[in-house]
């Protein structure tokens, strides 16, 4: 296999209630990050999403190799109390991350579209 796919990690989401105004950015939330205490990545904003290169590839010059999969939920906010949300267009991406431990460089590249 060319790079790990996933299963092999819990997956991260995380949820921010705040609106974001007309013109303005909202929150920023990490999808993928490198602690210096930790030798291996993880998923998400917090430490709770390992994404561990398997012990029978761990040489130093090796590239790992992930498909990350991600999704942008985002919600209208209601005209009144006790209106319901409506859901806007969802924002789906696929791409490979890699990250060169003994360098520690990292590099996205789009991932081909997989059939449905």
């Amino acid at each position: 296999m060319e790079y790990r796919d996933g299963r092999t990690f819990k997956p991260f989401d995380t949820t921010e209630q705040q609106p974001i105004e007309a013109s303005c950015t909202g929150k920023g939330v990490w999808f993928v990050h490198k602690r210096s205490s930790h030798p291996h990545l993880f998923a998400g904003n917090d430490d709770q999403h390992p994404l561990e290169w398997p012990d029978s590839d761990k040489s130093l010059d090796l590239v790992h190799k992930w498909l990350i999969c991600f999704e942008v939920l985002a919600f209208t906010v209601p005209a009144q109390q006790g209106d319901p949300d409506i859901p806007l267009k969802s924002v789906k991406q696929t791409i490979f991350l890699i990250w060169n431990p003994s360098k520690n460089e990292f590099f996205i590249e789009e991932a081909p579209e997989q059939p449905a």
